[in-house]
């Protein structure tokens, strides 16, 4: 799988890198790698390797690291982009990971995670409000009330039929599932702490207490007001989430549905009138002192403030798009536009971030003849990368293929590196915590990367390739000389198989090559085919196996000295080593295999099937 990825990496034009770090079960830092590019088939983000950090998660070691990892990928020349979540460590101008690799890769352009920061704008947007605050606790508290007893969740299975999400450690979404739970089963809710109120007996005093602080919570206007309003807010942003994370979309989308997703929110605005009424419809009118017009009012002003923290937020933290407008060359909204009125300032904007890999003039041409032409108009950048290909176009309009490359190649977050921690997590838990590190990322590649093994698989030459891989390793056990030119061992004489058995003898002629760590494998395969089952292993020729190993249950011939005997690396100096469980086998200098007549016919030279 290693070696098809590294094919991948070497055929790819462009490479991004993203990381991320978290703590495993045995409070190990792993480092997670991975990397997005484009191939034919589209684009690809591929799961590498963890990496042991604990010993200094400093901005210097981990951009060392990852520098040294680019050029054993063989891509360090490749990279134009790199992601990261906003931790200063990694995210700093001056001093963070991003900015000592661009002083190796000046082209390597910083892109912070957009989930990450839509997840901060949600976060900090809500949280600045007190009343925003104290609802969420509560909201927190309902999913934990249930997890922390198993009669209450059989209750909350019985009659919601649906459990409440937890909030995440990483806080994704935040609390938007839980948000979108409570909303959707706050009748079913209400049935539960019903039931355990009417049944006091059946639970105990601090169960009861809270069911019906619940209830009361439920049914006021203060929590239900806000739950209609963040769930309305939460349709919206849960779906540009899923987008974000979504690995196939490119940048100029993902920007133009956050985009989209302020639009929707500050519409939000005009339908406060409207979540009021009917939360007063549902629940009655709000407690609070001092005239009913009043109170609305406050819930209004109330309700702006949310609205104008999260759209301030979204505008403070999507603003640094100015080293991206070279995106909108490719924006397929705007090709009718640029026919008459070219983009020059996106233009300049490529050529100050990737410069070295255009020629202006050149490119300037390619894009005017592209804004003309009726096949691409309205296409997406993945579109025009594949149209591009498949007419064969991509020799003749070079310039623009490049584009596309590299518009496809920059990443927009690290979700891949977040899924990987989920791999992590079912690999290398509390009852296999000792796993090595090469062990654990090898694992982890199977898992994440199950698609290309699955792809692999389908090939027919799959099996073929990982035994020439693993009989690369050299064993203990040498069965003449070696070439290291081929990697295989040549057998200096004839090895003929008897047994008093009636099957008939196997024979390998003398001169045919074979790996050492598959020959006994292939000796015991054969002997199966033709029926040896017992006996034993015996070189007539004392010293002819001069090393042994491999797992096998080796035997010392019993004529041999106690102080010569050895079960390891080296064989006695007389007698033979014996594995147990297989016949007999013969070393016979020159001399032809025997040949016995049998009920089925005349017996049959079977020779080991060998590798080149």
């Amino acid at each position: 799988m290693t070696d098809s990825m590294k094919e991948e990496l070497r055929k790819a034009p462009f490479v991004a890198v993203m990381l991320d770090e978290t703590t495993d079960i045995s409070n190990v830092a792993q480092m997670s790698y991975v990397l997005r590019y484009v191939t034919d088939d589209g684009i690809k983000e591929r799961f590498f390797k963890y990496e042991d950090v604990t010993e200094d998660k400093q901005a210097e070691a981990i951009a060392t690291r990852l520098l040294e990892f680019l050029r054993e990928s063989g891509c360090i020349d490749k990279v134009v982009a790199q992601c990261y979540d906003g931790a200063a460590v990694m995210a700093s101008g001056l001093n963070g990971v991003q900015a000592k690799v661009k002083e190796t890769i000046p082209q390597a352009l910083f892109i912070h995670c957009y989930a990450h920061i839509l997840n901060l704008v949600l976060s900090n947007g809500a949280s600045k409000i007190r009343e925003c605050k104290v609802f969420f606790s509560h909201l927190s508290g309902l999913a934990t009330f249930f997890s922390r007893s198993a009669k209450r969740t059989k209750l909350l299975d019985d009659i919601c039929q649906h459990r409440l999400p937890r909030a995440a450690p990483t806080r994704w979404c935040f609390h938007s599932c839980l948000v979108c739970t409570v909303a959707d089963k706050t009748r079913e809710l209400r049935e539960v702490f019903e039931h355990i109120v009417d049944h006091h007996t059946e639970f105990d005093d601090e169960t009861v207490h809270c069911s019906d602080g619940y209830i009361t919570l439920l049914t006021s206007f203060d929590f239900s007001f806000w739950l209609k309003t963040f769930h309305a807010i939460f349709s919206y942003s849960d779906v540009v989430f899923e987008i974000l994370q979504n690995k196939g979309f490119d940048m100029q989308f993902c920007l133009a549905r956050v985009d989209q997703l302020q639009r929707q929110i500050e519409q939000e605005k005009g339908n406060f009138d409207s979540v009021y009424d009917k939360t007063q419809a549902l629940v009655g009118p709000p407690r609070g002192r001092g005239a009913q017009g009043d109170v609305r009012a406050r819930y209004r002003e109330l309700h702006c403030s949310v609205i104008d923290s999260l759209l301030t937020q979204i505008s403070n933290r999507f603003s640094d798009h100015k080293k991206l407008e070279f995106l909108a060359l490719l924006d397929p909204q705007q090709f009718g536009h640029y026919c008459n009125y070219f983009p020059t300032a996106a233009l300049n904007s490529l050529m100050e971030s990737y410069g070295g890999y255009f020629d202006q003039p050149r490119l300037h041409t390619e894009l005017a003849v592209m804004y003309g032409m009726s096949d691409i108009l309205g296409k997406s950048p993945a579109d025009i990368h594949q149209f591009l290909l498949k007419k064969g176009l991509s020799e003749s309009m070079k310039q623009v293929y490049t584009l596309s490359c590299i518009i496809l190649t920059i990443p927009v977050s690290t979700a891949s590196v977040e899924r990987s921690f989920s791999a992590l997590k079912r690999i290398k838990s509390y009852s296999r915590s000792t796993t090595g590190q090469v062990r654990l990322s090898d694992l982890a590649l199977i898992s994440i990367e199950k698609e290309l093994l699955i792809a692999l698989k389908a090939k027919d030459h799959l099996h073929d390739d990982a035994i020439k891989f693993f009989i690369q390793k050299d064993r203990r056990m040498d069965f003449g000389h070696h070439t290291a030119s081929s990697g295989g061992y040549t057998v200096d004489q004839d090895i003929h198989l008897a047994d008093a058995a009636d099957p008939p003898p196997c024979h390998v002629a003398a001169g045919q090559r074979f790996s050492a760590c598959c020959l006994w494998e292939q000796m015991a395969a054969t002997l199966r085919r033709h029926g040896h089952h017992q006996g034993e292993v015996l070189a007539d020729r004392p010293g002819q196996w001069t090393s042994m190993g491999g797992g096998l249950p080796w035997m010392t011939d019993p004529e041999v000295p106690d102080n010569e005997k050895s079960s390891s690396s080296s064989s006695p100096a007389n007698g033979a080593i014996r594995p147990a469980g297989m016949a007999n086998v013969n070393v016979l200098e020159n001399q032809k295999p025997l040949a016995e007549n049998t009920p089925e016919g005349p017996a049959e030279d079977v020779q080991f099937d060998h590798l080149p």
